[in-house]
């Protein structure tokens, strides 16, 4: 069969499972393994397309992205903070492939959201201002030689010489800016376990925003420059089993020999040989009563609500 190139640094196992969001969870540990940067910066384009433009959460999406332009040219640290924190709220619901499906779990989104909170703050307060204006004099020297066009009021860039330079710069910022993050006292708040797929994960999130730029043909050059177009291999079958998730009902793959398994849909850890799933607070093994609205972890008392039609 052929998977993605990708082993899970934790129990070593490859992803045999086809990934249906752009973080990727080890389908036999459980443990986040790496992030599907295609995947999510083709959601990104579409959900930015003219197509998806008259819609509230677009605007609201625009109107705060010229706020947080604004706070950064005044470096006016309080206007920033907020408009980040606002803009952050608004591309977990626009852009929903681009986060973890734990997010759909509220103890999970209050913890990730605790961390996204920090950071800025640590951020904002070693030299965030002076870096960005360093940063934008570098890319500014590559615009004159940028080729673009214009359709529908959409400029769409040209992958050229001036482009990749452009890029190189965005890839070495988005490499600092990750090792940064994982160096942070805020680090210790994010929700996920601390393996090496974070890191590229946040890597991964940071030059998104650099390739939205360009045109279909265009991004597919860039992935190829940046070294991160999908690689293929070939593995023995592996035998997959399908059963309902107990976070939501949808119906999951797994391989036999499977410890935990993430869904997709709704987020939850399922522990298939025991039927159960963890408790998302403190990891105990429990099995929810789906007809009740909630039910408590027996050991820790955290609410579990079941997610419907995830």
């Amino acid at each position: 069969m052929q998977v993605r190139k990708l082993k899970c640094s934790s129990c070593g196992a490859n992803k045999v499972v086809a990934n249906a969001t752009s973080y990727m969870y080890c389908d036999y540990c459980g443990e986040f393994i790496g992030y599907d940067f295609e995947r999510m910066s083709q959601e990104v384009m579409s959900k930015l397309s003219s197509e998806s433009r008259d819609t509230d959460t677009y605007n609201s999406y625009m109107e705060t992205v010229t706020r947080l332009g604004e706070a950064t040219s005044q470096k006016d640290v309080n206007a920033f903070e907020k408009a980040v924190i606002d803009l952050h709220h608004i591309e977990i619901d626009l852009f929903p492939e681009r986060y973890s499906p734990k997010m759909k779990q509220q103890a999970y989104r209050n913890q990730y959201n605790e961390f996204y909170k920090r950071f800025w703050a640590e951020r904002l307060q070693n030299h965030f201002f002076e870096e960005q204006d360093a940063l934008q004099k570098e890319m500014a020297s590559c615009m004159p030689d940028f080729v673009y066009t214009l359709h529908e009021g959409k400029i769409t860039y040209a992958f050229n010489d001036a482009m990749k330079k452009y890029f190189d710069i965005a890839k070495r910022y988005a490499k600092d800016s990750a090792q940064k993050t994982m160096a942070s006292d805020s680090i210790m708040y994010y929700p996920e376990r601390m393996k090496e797929g974070v890191e590229d994960m946040m890597f991964k999130q940071t030059i998104a925003g650099f390739a939205r730029m360009l045109d279909a043909d265009s991004f597919k050059e860039a992935l190829s420059y940046l070294g991160l177009v999908n690689e293929y291999i070939e593995i023995p079958d592996v035998i997959l089993k399908e059963e309902p998730c107990l976070g939501c009902g949808h119906p999951f793959l797994y391989p036999e020999n499977a410890q935990k398994i993430v869904c997709e849909q709704c987020g939850v850890e399922n522990k298939p040989a025991q039927h159960a799933l963890s408790c998302m607070n403190c990891g105990c093994d429990f099995v929810p009563d789906m007809q009740k609205m909630e039910t408590a972890c027996p050991q820790c008392g955290s609410l579990f609500i079941p997610v419907k039609n995830a």
